[in-house]
């Protein structure tokens, strides 16, 4: 059982920057696409 959890705190550790990272790029992503699609209606 400690083992488990070992392994789940060390999942949990390393993966959340990795989903953070995912999660910003694809924030940034669809900013950049709002972005364009906003201006394309502008003109």
């Amino acid at each position: 059982m400690l083992a488990l959890d070992i392994f789940w705190n060390s999942l949990i550790l390393w993966g959340s920057p990795m989903i953070l990272w995912k999660s910003l790029t694809l924030l940034k992503q669809h900013t950049d696409r709002a972005r364009t699609t906003s201006v394309n209606f502008r003109c």
